[in-house]
């Protein structure tokens, strides 16, 4: 089976729509063909939950590849939101993650650490001070 055959391309999703929600089951791996997404991750401070922006995904990079560990219930790790209209290459995981798995490899926001989502969150507090 090649990527090709399992890819659907969904167009001009508006600025400001999740496309995934950390928490959530996934079933996509999605590539990103014109447009920027934001990434966030929940932390826990104070007794509150919060959303941290951790990045930015750009032309060419991809999400959701969580969801092709051989997991019953594949979570997404991250939350993605279009920061500009967006055009997605979409891989239903269930068709291609036999072909996919030795291919693609975790993006740097799958196992971000708590210490780094808190400097970001940090970082973002100081940067709205001024």
């Amino acid at each position: 089976m090649a990527v090709a055959d399992v890819l659907s391309i969904r167009t001009k999703i508006p600025k400001g729509t999740w496309i995934i929600r950390e928490t959530e089951m996934i079933d996509k791996l999605y590539i990103v063909k014109s447009g920027r997404c934001e990434v966030f991750k929940l932390l826990k401070l104070n007794g509150k939950t919060i959303q941290v922006k951790i990045g930015d995904l750009e032309i060419g990079t991809y999400f959701g590849e969580s969801a092709l560990e051989e997991k019953a219930l594949p979570i997404s790790p991250i939350s993605v939101r279009c920061a500009t209209e967006v055009e997605l290459g979409e891989l239903q995981i269930h068709d291609a993650r036999a072909k996919l798995k030795k291919d693609i490899t975790m993006t740097p926001f799958v196992d971000i650490e708590y210490e780094d989502i808190l400097q970001k969150y940090r970082e973002d507090q100081d940067f709205q001070m001024w």
